[in-house]
């Protein structure tokens, strides 16, 4: 509101015309107009001249608190301001040097005549009163608007301290991909300070920071959680691997979520907690279950599960099953106790595996009995097994103790288009196994299918001694 009010006694008399320079009254119906908007305004309005106010309009002195003219007319103007906002407004009002010239919109604190305070929004124009220069500022109650402004900032303090404290990891990505928020715990858990040289949907992004999916396969450019999440709004939770700047591999508990779902230009929050303790716990005990504790190798469960693995292999290839039985065993045990047994049973086991190729399978099926599986040609098998007797009758030192061990092996080739299972093939290597042993021990026998007819003749016993 530029245009120059009229003047008004201290009592709030009718506003007077003001006169120009050469003394000629303004136009009676126009300033009529003009008294009728400026007294019938709801924005409050207040002139002020060499620092002391001239005029406040009806909206004003309720704004103020004020009952009439006369309670404010005369007084300086910085007596209705807080003293923390009087410093800033008159170096507003010192620069507005040209009839016209207005300040932007600005939040200052002023106090009523009751000696409460409320933050009004003021826009000050420099204007004339009586012929000389004043000052006329609108002043609109900000004070809902500046509480929940002030209670918004709280609250987002407030959010940023508790998400900045919190142990799991919070990232938040605009709707185009672009790191807004990362909290302290994510830098921790991920090893490495947020990255906002590109956005994470970008490949080069993906290139410098693989993701691993919950298999330990990396996740390519564009099926990553987040970026999926970007993309189709869709909620997710996934077990990821992410390789640290130290090289440590650490495994987290992902949720992707949109912050505004269903909205095109959501961003999305990743929250995620640090689970590599628990998945190594985890993976061990999983360990603990399928091996055997005295000598690392797989054990009876997860020797047959692999051995129906390798014989399902596609294309289908000959397999060679050995079933390895050490001899004496129980004689080394009743002679120097079980402690040396274990020992000669940890070093018989170590030989073997060492024998066998890289892709040989060996696992412990109990006791003093082993499998192994050779995936592929067999024409080498004879040659192992002579290499497996070799190396087992090696004299093995145990504390004083020197202790020679041998073995009966029996031998099953499972030739293209058998179908016999994992645990029937191992049963047949056992009884080839027996053979072997009830021949004097310490060599090989092959399977083949007239040992069933034995058995069932009771040529030949099927069941157990002492040392197995």
């Amino acid at each position: 509101m530029t245009s120059e009010p009229a003047s008004t006694g201290s009592g709030g008399e009718p506003l007077a015309p003001m006169r120009g320079s050469a003394g000629v009254t303004a136009d009676r119906s126009l300033f009529e107009a003009y008294q009728v908007l400026v007294e019938r305004a709801v924005e409050a309005l207040c002139i002020h001249q060499d620092g002391v106010v001239v005029y406040v309009n009806p909206a004003g002195l309720r704004l103020l608190r004020i009952d009439s003219q006369s309670q404010i007319v005369g007084r300086p103007v910085a007596e209705f301001f807080h003293p923390d906002s009087v410093p800033a407004l008159f170096e507003r009002i010192a620069a507005l040097t040209v009839s016209g010239a207005h300040s932007e919109p600005t939040s200052v604190r002023m106090r009523r005549a009751d000696g409460t305070t409320l933050w009004v929004e003021a826009i000050t124009v420099a204007t004339r009163w009586n012929d000389r220069p004043a000052y006329q500022a609108m002043l609109q109650d900000s004070t809902d608007q500046r509480v929940a402004e002030e209670a918004a900032r709280a609250a987002e303090t407030q959010f940023s301290e508790v998400v900045s404290s919190l142990a799991e990891g919070v990232v938040i990505v605009d709707h185009r991909g672009w790191l807004q928020f990362a909290n302290p715990a994510a830098a921790r858990i991920l090893g490495t300070q947020a990255d906002t040289s590109v956005p994470v949907n970008d490949v080069a992004y993906a290139t410098r920071y693989p993701v691993y999916d919950e298999q330990g396969k990396p996740i390519p450019p564009g099926e990553r959680p987040l970026e999926v999440t970007l993309r189709t709004g869709e909620r997710r939770r996934d077990i990821l691997g992410f390789d640290r700047d130290d090289g440590r591999r650490v495994w987290i508990a992902a949720t992707c979520h949109p912050v505004n779902p269903g909205a095109p230009d959501s961003s999305v929050v990743m929250s995620f907690t640090d689970i590599t303790d628990q998945r190594a716990h985890s993976a061990r005990l999983a360990y603990q279950a399928t091996h055997d504790s005295l000598t690392d190798l797989p054990n009876r469960g997860q020797t047959v599960q692999m051995v129906e693995h390798h014989l399902q292999t596609r294309p289908p290839t000959p397999v060679a099953v050995l079933f390895i039985d050490i001899d004496n065993l129980k004689t080394i045990n009743d002679s120097h106790g079980h402690v040396v047994g274990d020992r000669a049973l940890q070093a018989a086991a170590h030989r073997v595996r060492r024998a066998l190729g890289g892709s040989d399978f060996f696992g412990r099926y109990g006791g003093d009995e082993f499998v192994a599986l050779r995936h592929g040609p067999t024409d080498d098998v004879r040659d192992l097994s002579d290499t497996l007797h070799r190396e087992l009758s090696q004299p093995i030192n145990v504390g004083a103790h020197e202790v020679r061990l041998n073995a009966s092996i029996g031998v099953v080739i499972r030739g293209v288009g058998d179908t016999r299972t994992a645990s029937q093939v191992i049963a047949d290597a056992d009884l080839a196994m027996y053979v072997a042993k009830s021949l004097g021990g310490d060599q090989t026998h092959y399977f083949d299918e007239r040992l069933h007819d034995l058995v069932a003749d009771d040529t030949i016993g099927g069941g157990d001694d002492d040392s197995r």
